[in-house]
């Protein structure tokens, strides 16, 4: 399609048509096979009609010519026998004997009349040939019934015998003819067997060559494919941060990029019944909220400050859990991919820090106000939100210089930072030389105790200002709202409320100034009056200091 991105194949058509090079050469042999099967039934089922008409027609011509010479014989003999026979009762014996044979002889030429495959003729003279001694017989018969034997037995030995011997020699030649024809399909049969033989042999080599080639080839293959896999698998093992646990949450896998990066080795904490603390993340609550969540079977998502409160440069992991199914339907473990996020973490860090004292700017405080604000409406909590102003400030710069009153910002930010250092606790620079401090508390008084512990800590800092007009040291000057937290408290009615404040302490300076804040009786108050410059002249302080703490 136009402007669709083109997409290279080449190795997978390759590998596409090497697949089918094996899957051809499979089925060819196959093919040959069935192709020797057939061949070998149809020159089994050659070799039986080939045996089979030998036994049907030379080996039954042959049957049939003896027993017919026989018959011939024994009509002759029977014949004689009547002649010199002494009384009329074995005479009558001899007789019936004798039309028994000539019966049976005429079955012979019937048979030789449908399976013999030579000249039909010859076998036509052989039986005129026969018919043509009827005659002798029934006037050889005639002479014996009435009394002279000795004429019928000398014409018997006469004529008889020489009707036997042209029939003998007539029927010998059909024996021989059947003889010949019985070692032409003899000499067929052994032919087509070993031409059979011949042709298996060579077809079979030619499978046995097919086959070792195409396993060898198939062999290649997969020892390519083999080395492929093993070479992704190590890309993956040496790049790819990944782990997984059993439903036990033993450590099943790991690679050595996810080792190295945590700086752990593979083979000591493989295969540990405790995967989480075997990879040095069993401490952190988010791990413990996913595992508990990937163990419910859905998958989830979470991002890890690894290095927070260690040693070391820093380190965020995002990680994502991915359940595994067994063929129970039932959660056998799960996967674990992981990412260092640290760079991204660190520009949105940057862009959420200010530069010169390390705390979190105006456009955090922002967003973690509008968050802690829907915390203090969900837990009905009081939440203090104080704006910190350091005193004559400008009068600090044009005495001491730029340089000196960044100094001094940065120590101020640095002692608010010590003090708020509860998880709750938040403090930013949201402006020049103002600061912001938020935070939850008990009471009213509790936050007014902390903020002026704020305040007297900075002042107790020492730092020389003799433009300041609440004495001769750097202070600040503090505007709080304290509020609980309901349906009509927003952001705006809590800044304005310690703006308030804080305009009401910069008319002494060095001074805290706490108000409790009702949002519903402050929702009419649509704007405040903008502060002037703070007064000169005496400044009065809460004598009471001190660090917040949960009690």
């Amino acid at each position: 399609m136009e402007g669709q991105p083109q997409i290279r194949t080449g190795k997978k058509t390759q590998r596409t048509f090497a697949e089918r090079r094996i899957v051809w050469g499979f089925a060819f042999i196959i093919g040959l096979m069935c192709a020797v099967v057939f061949y070998a039934a149809v020159t089994q089922n050659h070799l039986a009609r080939q045996a089979e008409q030998i036994h049907e027609h030379p080996l039954a011509v042959t049957t049939a010519v003896g027993e017919l010479m026989v018959g011939i014989v024994s009509v002759h003999s029977s014949l004689a026998d009547a002649a010199l026979a002494k009384s009329d009762e074995d005479r009558t014996k001899v007789l019936l004997k004798l039309e028994q044979l000539h019966q049976q002889t005429l079955e012979q030429f019937t048979l030789l009349d449908e399976r013999f495959l030579g000249d039909q003729d010859e076998i036509d003279e052989l039986k005129e040939a026969y018919l043509k001694w009827v005659p002798l017989r029934e006037k050889v018969e005639a002479l014996i019934l009435s009394g002279n034997a000795e004429t019928a037995l000398a014409l018997t030995r006469l004529e008889g015998t020489r009707l036997v011997a042209d029939q003998t020699v007539k029927a010998q030649r059909l024996a021989d003819f059947a003889d010949t024809k019985a070692r032409e399909f003899l000499d067929e049969a052994t032919s087509s067997r070993r031409t059979s033989l011949i042709a298996i042999v060579v077809v079979l080599a030619i499978i046995v060559a097919l086959s070792v080639w195409v396993a060898r080839h198939a062999v290649r293959r997969l020892q390519s494919f083999n080395n492929e896999v093993f070479r992704y698998l190590s890309l993956v093992d040496q790049n790819i941060m990944t782990a997984s646990l059993t439903a036990e949450g033993a450590l099943a896998s790991v690679t050595n990029a996810l080792c190295r990066k945590l700086g752990l080795a593979r083979r000591e904490i493989l295969g540990a019944p405790g995967g989480l603390q075997a990879l040095g993340l069993d401490t952190y609550p988010e791990m413990r909220k996913l595992w508990l969540t990937v163990n419910s079977g859905a998958r989830c998502a979470t991002e890890v400050d690894f290095r927070a409160g260690g040693v070391g440069e820093p380190l965020w992991l995002g990680i994502r859990a991915v359940p595994e199914e067994a063929v129970t339907g039932a959660v056998a473990g799960c996967s674990l991919f992981f990412l260092d996020i640290t760079d991204r973490k660190q520009v949105e860090e940057l862009s959420l820090t200010d530069q010169l004292t390390g705390l979190h700017n105006r456009r955090h405080f922002e967003s973690v106000l509008d968050r802690e604000l829907r915390i203090a409406r969900r837990s009905k909590g009081l939440l203090t939100l104080a704006i910190i102003d350091v005193d004559c400030f400008k009068g600090y710069n044009d005495t001491f210089g730029h340089p000196a009153g960044d100094r001094v910002l940065t120590r101020v930010a640095q002692t608010l930072r010590t003090a708020l250092r509860r998880p709750t606790d938040h403090v930013f620079r949201i402006g020049g030389e103002e600061f912001a401090a938020l935070f939850g508390a008990t009471d009213l008084a509790q936050s007014r105790r902390f903020l002026d512990g704020l305040r007297q800590a900075v002042e107790n800092l020492g730092i020389e200002h003799l433009e300041n007009s609440a004495g001769p040291v750097v202070t600040v000057t503090a505007g709080a709202s304290v509020c609980s937290g309901g349906p009509h408290l927003t952001a705006h009615l809590l800044t304005s409320e310690a703006d308030r404040a804080l305009y009401e302490g910069k008319r002494q300076r060095n001074v805290v100034v706490v108000n409790e804040l009702n949002p519903a009786s402050e929702l009419a108050s649509a704007h405040l009056p903008p502060r002037p410059s703070a007064p000169t002249g005496p400044d009065s302080t809460i004598e009471i200091t001190g660090t917040f703490s949960d009690e």
